[in-house]
């Protein structure tokens, strides 16, 4: 069954898809007692909402629940001595599973259990018997193996297995349609990272705040630098800051160009909820691991890597 499924995340790590795709599905009976055939050859559509429970550097565990509306299923032939001329319409899906997820720089591996849930509106004649109602599926585990590739920034590829008591290989194409929202939940931990002092002048700030492996999160240590950079804007009311988000090349290229924006974004809201300082002052940006400042090849180097760059400065004045 190919298929497009369209990503919009409105949330770091939490996702809505909107899926579309086509379908081919027959049985040609050689049963001289079961001699029914069936077809299915049409196009399905279906939502889905994902997100990430747990994240480490390159595992994550996930959840997912999806809905899928399928095209019509027709039966027609004889069974015994009854005829059959029955159409299955509004063939409904609701799963609901979890993931384990292996990222790396291009592709992610995946495997994952699910429960099934299906129930169909039935009309047409059984030999002299009219049909008309809504039947329900008997309920089931299922499981599942896939390969997402990273073939764009905006554009994967998806090859999946599924086991529903029967089985079917899935091609998809995903479009990331959004990147991470404006608003970060913001977290203080006390992970030990570098600090480096920031440089702080009469019209300027400039600052660097590092974070730890595959994290957004704010360690203890950072927030002095963070304070000053709130006094600085305090005490000059017309400066405005930039704020940059930086990675290490750890992962894929995508997840660190999030990953990049999230650490921006961490910061900014940081500064607006807990210092007042109105957020039209304060732009983000994310580069991802476009930037490096130091060799990826060590630990300290991408240490050095893991960071978010601010400036901040009071608007040029022509003097006449």
């Amino acid at each position: 069954a190919p298929y497009l499924r369209v990503n919009y995340q409105f949330m770091p790590n939490w996702f809505i898809s909107g899926i579309y795709g086509y379908e081919n599905v027959s049985n040609n009976p050689d049963e001289k007692a079961l001699e029914i055939d069936s077809s299915l050859r049409e196009t399905f559509f279906g939502m889905q909402l994902k997100g990430k429970l747990y994240e480490s550097n390159q595992w994550s565990v996930g959840t997912f629940l999806q809905y899928t509306n399928h095209a019509d299923y027709n039966f027609l032939g004889t069974a015994q001595t009854t005829d059959y001329n029955v159409k299955v319409s509004g063939l409904r899906d609701i799963l609901a599973g979890a993931i384990v997820q292996k990222e790396f720089q291009t592709v992610d591996l995946y495997g994952g259990v699910f429960y099934q849930n299906s129930e169909a509106d039935v009309t047409g004649e059984s030999n002299t018997l009219a049909i008309d109602e809504t039947i329900k599926t008997q309920s089931d585990f299922g499981g599942m193996l896939g390969a997402n590739f990273h073939v764009h920034d905006k554009w994967d590829i998806n090859l999946e297995y599924q086991n529903r008591g029967d089985h079917g290989v899935d091609l998809s194409a995903t479009y990331h349609f959004k990147k991470p929202s404006s608003k970060t939940i913001i977290k203080v931990v006390r992970v030990p990272v570098m600090v480096t002092a920031p440089k702080i002048g009469p019209d300027s700030y400039d600052g660097t705040i590092h974070f730890s492996e595959g994290s957004n999160e704010i360690s203890k240590n950072q927030v002095s630098i963070i304070r000053q950079l709130s006094r600085f804007l305090e005490d000059n009311p017309k400066a405005t800051a930039v704020i940059e988000g930086h990675c290490d090349c750890t992962g894929s290229e995508l997840k660190n160009q999030h990953l990049s924006e999230e650490r921006a974004v961490s910061v900014k809201s940081f500064i607006v909820d807990y210092y007042g300082v109105e957020e039209t002052r304060i732009m983000t940006e994310g580069y991802g691991e476009s930037m490096p400042v130091d060799t990826n090849d060590t630990a300290e180097g991408r240490e050095n890597n893991r960071r978010v760059r601010i400036h901040a400065a009071k608007p040029e004045t022509n003097d006449t």
